[in-house]
């Protein structure tokens, strides 16, 4: 097998687990190290462990060739190079809008219709920013809404409306907005769903697995946000 000159950090205990220069994110950045340890990498060589919410991935290979002066460089240590971190991107606010309606189409407002008055649904789907997605007949787009009221991205699904199940047949149906939606260079740097509701903070926060769970339980319990 051949054995490569420049590799991902062996993983020997938290210390060895950095924070991503890109989604901030601690103890889920790996490092590139030199076999021969002639080369010491910037602290932003390496991948983040997120590969699906965040994928950085700035490559041995991609340094020398940005950098080719250091490839002359032996035992040294290479000064760091400040990165520029791309900002955050976000979806148009004005598509978000127009998809929070046509309800009656939406299989998972049919769903809690039939555990609550049509009223609280509606008021439901409203706080939580949940709209009508076009991608299949009758899909849900849960937003991810900041608390700045900007949109980082919708997730896409789709339920059966009658038992309020997610359709997995004869695939997963589950995709994300700006995917979609086809936005170029889009930097995705995802919050909770439900964030923006944190502007009141006369409630304790409760955390649950998924959106829907979060909905329903929102009646439920009301003295959690």
């Amino acid at each position: 097998m051949k054995e490569y000159r420049f590799t991902l950090q062996a993983y020997k205990g938290v210390s060895t687990r950095y924070t991503c220069p890109q989604c901030g994110r601690r103890r889920t950045f790996v490092r590139y190290t030199d076999r021969e340890n002639n080369t010491h990498f910037p602290e932003y060589v390496g991948r983040c462990n997120r590969e699906d919410t965040c994928g950085y991935h700035y490559t041995p290979k991609q340094y020398f060739s940005e950098h080719p002066e250091t490839k002359k460089t032996t035992g040294t240590w290479i000064k760091p190079v400040p990165i520029r971190v791309k900002p955050t991107s976000f979806i148009d606010a004005e598509l978000v809008v127009k998809s929070l309606n046509k309800y009656e189409d939406n299989h998972l407002y049919m769903f809690l219709c039939k555990l609550f008055d049509r009223q609280t649904v509606w008021d439901l789907m409203q706080r939580y920013r949940v709209g009508t997605a076009n991608h299949w007949k009758g899909s849900t787009v849960f937003w991810q809404t900041d608390m700045q009221g900007r949109v980082r991205t919708g997730k896409i699904m789709l339920y059966n409306p009658d038992t309020g199940r997610r359709v997995k047949l004869p695939h997963n149906h589950i995709t994300w907005a700006h995917s979609f939606l086809k936005y170029e260079d889009f930097n995705l740097k995802q919050c909770f769903f439900g964030m923006h509701l944190l502007a009141d903070k006369s409630k304790p926060v409760a955390i649950v697995e998924s959106e829907k769970t979060a909905m329903i339980a929102s009646i439920y319990v009301p003295e959690y946000i």
